[in-house]
């Protein structure tokens, strides 16, 4: 007959209960990377296709339809005359800028060659309103 030796036991369960954790909190992480990646990633090419759309508009001079590009509370801050101001149509270059928070996002459509570089031109402000973005706020910045 065997006779186990209980002072070991304790030791063995809180390890395996930390293992347990450590894997539980490791492939919860896993699963919300990939998730918001999959998700930003989404709404990145959504907003890109938008901009491009809003872009397409302008080449067009059709000032009316690219207005609807933008929330109720733009509208009711700018007229088309600074709206034709704020988007003068500038294309995305390659390495732009497009950061996520939440159901917002932030645009700079030019390339970023260094984390110290000034921004000069127009930010965009975007807001996800039922499923659709929607430019909210334009920011002018001059080095």
């Amino acid at each position: 007959m065997r006779i186990e030796n209980n002072r070991k036991r304790p030791g063995h369960i809180l390890r395996n209960s930390i293992a347990v954790l450590i894997t539980f909190v490791m492939v919860t992480c896993l699963g919300r990377t990939l998730f918001f990646s999959v998700c930003c990633n989404e709404d990145k090419l959504a907003i890109e296709s938008r901009y491009n759309e809003l872009n397409e508009l302008l080449q067009q001079q059709d000032y009316a339809s690219a207005y609807r590009y933008t929330t109720s509370h733009y509208q009711q801050t700018n007229d088309l005359e600074r709206f034709k101001i704020d988007f003068p149509g500038y294309r995305l270059r390659p390495n732009h800028s497009l950061s996520f928070e939440g159901d917002k996002a932030t645009l700079y459509p030019f390339e970023i060659k260094d984390f110290l570089q000034l921004l000069n031109g127009p930010v965009y402000t975007w807001v996800k309103i039922e499923g659709k973005w929607y430019v909210d706020e334009v920011t002018w910045y001059e080095d």
